[in-house]
C-alpha cells in the first residue's frame, strides 16, 4: 500500500511516516493524505481551513464520501485502521451512498449523477420501477430524477409561456392593478411569481419524502458524538447561521453493527436551532433510528416534515410578496411624485445617480445602525474559558479585473463548554474577518498558538454565537463615514445643496 501526502508518494506506506504527515501538515486547506492499495482502491483525508478533515474512500471501483468532517485525531485514527487492514474506519462516519462504479449506469438511489447522461438513465430506470410498481429509493431530501426531469420540463414551459406574453404584458402593463401598472412592478411581480413556484415545487418534494419516509423502520439507536461545528467551509463569516449540530449515532441491523449522522429528511438546521438540536441529543441518549429497509446506509432520527412548516411556508410567501408589492409601489410611487413635480426634477444635476448614491447610503448607514446594535448586545454575554485547538491561515483566489489574486484570512478554532455541553467556534470578532496579505493574516494567527487560553464571551439564547476578541471601531467609523458621504453625493446630485 502507498501513501500519498499531498502529491509526494512513498511506494511503502509506513504508519509512523503517516503520523508525521498528519502532525506536521501544513495550516492551508489545500492539503490531503491518501492511502492506496494496489488494486486501486483508497482511503483518503482532505484538509479543510481548520483542524477537521473530510474522508473519502473507493472500494471495489465504488467511490463514497463522508458525511460529517472528522477531527485531526479521529481522522489518523481512520487511516491507521485503513493501514493495517482493519474495518473500523468504516463506522468511525456515516458515509454518502456511494455512486456507480466506474463503467456503470449510475444508480437512482445515488444523491448525485455525474453527467446529463446518467441523470437520463436515471430518470429512464425510475419510469420503468414506476411502471412496473416497484418504488426506487433515494436519499433522504433527494429529488428523484423523473420528479427533477418533470419539475425543469415545467420550467421550461413557463419560461416559454413567459417569453410569448411578456410583450403583450408589457405593453398592457397599464391594466394591471398599481403598483404592478409599470415595467418595473411587472418584473418585480414576475420574480415574485417565480420564487413562489419553486418554493412550492420544493414543498411538493419534501412532501412527497415525508410519504416515503413513513414505510423505513424504526430501530433502537445511541449518540455516540455530538458536537456544534462549522458545517463548510464557505468562506462566508456568519455568526448566527454557519454553525450545525453534527452528530453520529450507531444502531444494529440485521445484526450489524451501523453508524449514521443524519438528523431530518430537510436541510439540517443551523443558527439558533444548533443548541436545541444538540440539547434533544445529549451524548450516550437513547434515540430512534429509522432506516432504509432497501439500503441501511440511509438513516434518519427525525422522519416527517418540520414542525409548523406549513404556516412558516406560508410566512415566508406572503413576505416575499409584500416586498415584491413594497419595492414595486416605491418605484411606482416614485415616478409618480417626479411626474407631479418636474421643478425638483429640473434643478436635479444628475438624477439617477442621486437615487444610486442615496439607496447606497442608506444601506450602508442601516448596516452601521444594525452593527453597533449588535455590538451594544454582544458586550453583555457572559465569558467562559476555552481553548485554541487550531491555528493558521487560509488562502482564496479571487478573481479581479480579469486577474487572479490570492488573498489569505487568519483561521483561528477554540473549544469551549456552556452547560455541560462543548462547542467548537471560529469568530474572533464579531465583524466578519478581513482578507489581509500573508504576513499580516499569519501575524494574527500567531496571536492565537494552539493550546491558548481565550475568554470567550457567547450569546446566552444561542451558546453557539461566540467571539473572543473585540473589533476594532475604526472599522464601524470608517463605514459610518462612507455613508454619510454617499448621502452628501445623493443630496449634492438632487440639487438640494
Amino acid at each position: 500500500m502507498q501513501l500519498d501526502v499531498n502529491g509526494h508518494v512513498y511506494p511503502q506506506a509506513q504508519e509512523q511516516t503517516l503520523r508525521e504527515a498528519m502532525v506536521q501538515r501544513p495550516s492551508s486547506s489545500d492539503w490531503s493524505v491518501t492511502l492506496e492499495g494496489a488494486n486501486g482502491d483508497f482511503l483518503q483525508a482532505f484538509a479543510r481551513a481548520g483542524e477537521h478533515f473530510c474522508l473519502s474512500t473507493r472500494e471495489q471501483g465504488a467511490c463514497a464520501d463522508g458525511l460529517v468532517p472528522l477531527r485531526a485525531e479521529d481522522a489518523l485514527a481512520a487511516l491507521q485502521d485503513y493501514l493495517i487492514g482493519g474495518s473500523h474506519w468504516r463506522d468511525a462516519i456515516a458515509w454518502r451512498q456511494p455512486p456507480r462504479a466506474p463503467g456503470s449506469t449510475q444508480s437512482p438511489d445515488d444523491p448525485g449523477g455525474q453527467d446529463i447522461t446518467d441523470w437520463a438513465a436515471a430518470a429512464r430506470e425510475e419510469w420503468q420501477a414506476a411502471r412496473e410498481g416497484r418504488e426506487i429509493p433515494l436519499a433522504p431530501g433527494q429529488m428523484s430524477p423523473l420528479t427533477l426531469a418533470a419539475t425543469l420540463f415545467v420550467l421550461a414551459l413557463c419560461g416559454w409561456g413567459a417569453l410569448q406574453i411578456w410583450g403583450g404584458l408589457h405593453r398592457h402593463a397599464r391594466a394591471l392593478p398599481w403598483p404592478w401598472d409599470s415595467g418595473a412592478g411587472l418584473a418585480l411581480g414576475a420574480a415574485a411569481l417565480v420564487v413562489t413556484l419553486l418554493c412550492a415545487m420544493g414543498l411538493w418534494a419534501q412532501w412527497l419524502w415525508a410519504r416515503r419516509l413513513a414505510q423505513w423502520q424504526a430501530v433502537p439507536g445511541r449518540i455516540e458524538a455530538a458536537q456544534a461545528a462549522s458545517a463548510a467551509d464557505t468562506g462566508i463569516d456568519n455568526l448566527q447561521y454557519d454553525l450545525r449540530a453534527q452528530l453520529r449515532y450507531s444502531f444494529t441491523w440485521q445484526g450489524r453493527q451501523h453508524s449514521g449522522s443524519r438528523i431530518g429528511a430537510g436541510p439540517e438546521g443551523g443558527g439558533l436551532r444548533t443548541t436545541q438540536t444538540l440539547q434533544r441529543y445529549p451524548v450516550g441518549s437513547q434515540v430512534t433510528v429509522y432506516v432504509n429497509p432497501q439500503d441501511p446506509r440511509q438513516t434518519l432520527l427525525e422522519p416527517g416534515l418540520p414542525e409548523h412548516w406549513a404556516r412558516d411556508a406560508v410566512r415566508l410567501l406572503l413576505g416575499l410578496w409584500l416586498l415584491a408589492w413594497t419595492l414595486a409601489a416605491l418605484v411606482r410611487g416614485a415616478g409618480q411624485w417626479l411626474q407631479a413635480h418636474p421643478a425638483w426634477l429640473a434643478q436635479a444635476r444628475e438624477p439617477r445617480l442621486a437615487a444610486l448614491a442615496g439607496g447606497m447610503g442608506l444601506l450602508t448607514l442601516l448596516i452601521v445602525l444594525a452593527g453597533l446594535r449588535q455590538r451594544l448586545r454582544a458586550a453583555q454575554w457572559p465569558v467562559v474559558a476555552g481553548v485554541v485547538t487550531f491555528s493558521g491561515v487560509r488562502s482564496q483566489a479571487v478573481q479581479f479585473s480579469g486577474s487572479q489574486t490570492t488573498m489569505y484570512q487568519a483561521r483561528v478554532e477554540y473549544r469551549y463548554e456552556v452547560g455541560g455541553q462543548a462547542y467548537t467556534g471560529w469568530k474572533l470578532g464579531l465583524a466578519p474577518a478581513a482578507a489581509s496579505d500573508r504576513g499580516a493574516a499569519q501575524a494574527k494567527a500567531a496571536r492565537y498558538p494552539e493550546g491558548k487560553a481565550v475568554q470567550v464571551r457567547y450569546n446566552p439564547q444561542e451558546p453557539g454565537q461566540a467571539y473572543v476578541e473585540n473589533s476594532s471601531a475604526l472599522q464601524w467609523i470608517a463605514m459610518l463615514l462612507a455613508g454619510l458621504a454617499l448621502c452628501g453625493v445623493a443630496l449634492y446630485q438632487a440639487g438640494l445643496v
